[in-house]
């Protein structure tokens, strides 16, 4: 029986460190850009690849500590998506549910750092994704970011689940997925133990903002309301909250 296993995109990154840019913001530190020199050379002072993507990241430390996890992914049959599959066994991540799509390119970003916060281009495109023919006993499933073409497979998590309530469902869904389909995001939301969002993936859920709210607990308990038990989220250098239908809690930046 696995403790975890974890639903969504697993790709290659490419960290870029560059110091010859600018950032540009417009009021109040609004809409900032990350400038670059059109059509010239930019220098880096160095660079690296590593697994990325929220599920691959959340099995590998689901392993560091312990326990046993697997991950449910779709990969391209090409050479990112055989260093991919290297890194998940090297951080002893079951592969058994790792399915391989020969249309489909491994997804991939270039992520560039600049004085602490990064910029990153990422790959998106319209994936297969087979649900297995057996899933196997498992403690928590944590859902999270895919690409387009996941509608399927969320129907075949929700018949699962339904088949299985014992299961706990942790849910961190993606930009892609709450960008382009938010409603069949919401049809998991019944479903979920745990979701976890940052402020502005927040707002878009409840549907009003922080301003409106006039406070994050109300923003905590609207997602409540769409059957969620309970609701972390995350705010950036002004910490977090987490909350449930009793209560709500913050921490800040920094704290435990």
């Amino acid at each position: 029986m696995f403790s975890v296993i974890t639903i969504g995109d697993a790709l290659l990154d490419t960290h870029v460190q560059i110091d010859d840019a600018t950032v540009e913001c417009g009021f109040a530190d609004q809409g900032c850009k990350l400038c670059l020199d059109y059509a010239g050379k930019v220098p880096i002072t160095g660079s690296f690849q590593s697994l990325g993507g929220n599920a691959a990241n959340v099995a590998a430390g689901a392993a560091k500590l312990g326990l046993t996890s697997a991950i449910l992914t779709s990969l391209g049959q090409d050479t990112n998506g055989k260093i991919v599959e290297a890194e998940l066994v090297k951080n002893k991540i079951d592969t058994s549910l790792v399915s391989y799509d020969k249309e489909t390119a491994t997804r991939y970003s270039v992520v560039l750092n600049f004085k602490g916060e990064r910029t990153i281009l990422s790959l998106h495109q319209k994936r297969n994704y087979p649900w297995p023919k057996k899933m196997p006993a498992v403690s928590w499933i944590y859902y999270t970011s895919l690409s387009e073409g996941f509608e399927p497979l969320q129907d075949e998590l929700l018949k699962f689940l339904a088949q299985h309530p014992t299961v706990r469902l942790a849910v961190n869904p993606g930009s892609f997925q709450l960008k382009s389909a938010l409603e069949k995001i919401k049809e998991i939301l019944p479903k979920t133990d745990l979701l976890i969002v940052n402020l502005e993936e927040a707002e878009k859920i409840a549907g009003f903002t922080l301003a409106k709210a006039k406070g994050v607990p109300a923003i905590i308990h609207k997602i409540l309301t769409l059957g969620v038990k309970e609701v972390a989220i995350t705010d950036a250098a002004r910490g977090a909250w987490c909350g449930n239908e009793e209560e709500v809690w913050q921490m800040e930046a920094g704290e435990g």
